[in-house]
């Protein structure tokens, strides 16, 4: 499963919040040149998947493809209401 590489190390640096702005920026834009190459090869961001892209129906779906490049499993995944109460521990 391969996922884009600096988001993790983005998050946590925002977490931590002792990051330059300028150090921010590049790993903003390395991340979303990654995401553009996850859209054009047809990977999945999430899973790693391929991408069949008949399956988005309709503009807001293609849309959402497009933006942060998960496939329709994972997408409707995201979607779902959490089950169990230890699901909602990343909340509290």
């Amino acid at each position: 499963m391969k996922r884009l590489k600096n988001l993790k190390k983005m998050m946590e640096e925002v977490q931590q919040g002792n990051f330059s702005k300028q150090e921010f920026s590049k790993l903003q834009m390395d991340v979303h040149a990654q995401l553009k190459q996850h859209v054009l090869k047809g990977i999945c961001t999430y899973c790693g998947g391929k991408v069949f892209k008949k399956k988005f129906k309709t503009l807001g779906e293609k849309h959402d493809y497009h933006m942060n490049g998960m496939c329709h499993a994972c997408m409707i995944e995201l979607h779902k209401e959490p089950k169990r109460e230890e699901d909602l521990k990343w909340q509290h």
